[in-house]
This record gives structure tokens, sequence and C-alpha cells, in this order.
């Protein structure tokens, strides 16, 4: 939206990202993926609970949440699973880092599509989680030092 098409005097978003919600078909599964899995910070999840949020970097939360809820909570269609609308990216210091996550996620119980490669700027791999959720490992040399 250009500077004149903005509403005036109406507040901007402002260019941030608090909470990443993931649709999931089966919340413990997909708890114990992230958390005990990938090693993630996570809370036990207890009787009644519809959702759990991981805490990750800064101000930021990955919350697993059933589907078939999301998709009511939104009033959306039960989306089916198909390629990827979203990709999630993770940097890392190392090429060695990207092969340890990758390897860590395959053994948690995730899928490994396209391996670790050498690429023109840097390495990276992609995992998805049980749900289908596809995640890229990529060292970067730029990106490296803030990794």
């Amino acid at each position: 939206m250009s500077e004149q098409a903005a509403a005036p005097g109406l507040p901007r978003m402002r260019p941030a990202l608090h909470i990443l919600t993931l649709g999931v078909d089966d919340l413990s599964r997909a708890l114990a993926f992230y958390r005990d899995g990938l090693g993630l910070s996570a809370p036990e999840l207890k009787e009644g609970d519809d959702h759990v949020a991981l805490s990750l970097q800064g101000n930021l939360s990955l919350v697993l949440y059933p589907r078939a809820e999301l998709a009511r909570a939104t009033r959306q269609p039960e989306s089916v699973k198909g390629p990827p609308a979203a990709i999630l990216s993770h940097a890392v210091a190392t090429r060695e880092e990207v092969d340890a996550i990758l390897q860590r996620a395959r053994s948690a119980g995730g899928t490994v599509p396209v391996p670790a490669s050498e690429q023109p700027w840097g390495y990276f791999g992609y995992f998805q989680d049980p749900d289908g959720h596809t995640w890229e490992v990529l060292w970067h040399p730029e990106l490296a030092t803030g990794a």
C-alpha cells in the first residue's frame, strides 16, 4: 500500500512477528516432535489444552493448534495437505549445524525432502514436520553472525 493509499489517521502495522501458529493433526505428536525431537522449550500438555506455545527467540512464540480447531477459529475450510503455502527458515552459524538439525528432524519423525547441499550463496536443506510444515535450515555467511 502506498503512502497516499494508506488510510489517514489509522495506525500502521509494525514490521514485527510475535506468534507463528501452525495447524497440526495431532497436538501430542506435534509437541513431541518440536520439544522432544528438536529440543525446543515447551510446557507439558495438560488435560483440556487446545494448543501449546513454544518459546522461540526474543518475543516470538510458535503455537501448535489442532488443524480442525484452527479452521473453525478462522472460519475457513479445513485445509488439505499439499505444496507448502509457506516455508519457515532457520539460519544457523555453520554448515555442520544444517546437517545436524536435518538429522535430528529425521530422527524425531520428520522427513527430509531436500537434503543439504552447497549453493552459490551458502548451504541449506529442507525438513518437514509430521504435519507437513516445511522448514528450511540454512547457513549463509551474511546471516551466520546473527544465527
